[in-house]
């Protein structure tokens, strides 16, 4: 259901303000974070299911390394973005990338586990049953805190 596919990825961006930031260094001499208030999941999502099974393989494979080779922009950019295509009619392979400045591999599970967490209730016609999240906010209060020379 790629409709609760995307209200889910909608959802985990509205609860996490770091996957709403975007980064402008043409504003002041030093990098000025900038978190949005509103903002989509980038979600790009394309059939493929005409290729034939060695072709659908080389096309992932070269979506896969097209993707990597975009990169982030910092300043304008979805700093995570989803491509999902579809193999048949039940099968589905996602290519799912993300900037370091946002978010690190040990996140990765929690994100996914919240966004397939969210689709499951959403395409059940349910609300989705999701924790308290921490403003990121006060993890940089908290990392300006910690003394430098001990870290």
């Amino acid at each position: 259901d790629l409709a609760a596919f995307a209200a889910s990825l909608d959802l985990l961006v509205q609860r996490h303000s770091a996957l709403r930031t975007n980064f402008r260094s043409d504003l002041q001499d030093e990098p000025l974070q900038v978190v949005y208030r509103n903002k989509r999941g980038e979600l790009y999502v394309e059939d493929i299911r005409k290729k034939e099974k060695a072709a659908q393989e080389q096309y992932i494979e070269e979506f896969a390394r097209r993707d990597q080779q975009r990169g982030f922009d910092l300043a304008k950019d979805a700093l995570m973005r989803v491509s999902i295509l579809r193999t048949s009619d039940d099968s589905y392979h996602f290519v799912w990338s993300f900037h370091h400045i946002i978010m690190d591999g040990w996140c990765l599970s929690l994100v996914t586990n919240e966004v397939f967490g969210g689709y499951t209730a959403l395409a059940e016609g349910k609300p989705p049953q999701l924790p308290v999240v921490t403003p990121y906010s006060r993890y940089i209060e908290w990392l300006e805190g910690q003394n430098r020379q001990e870290a």
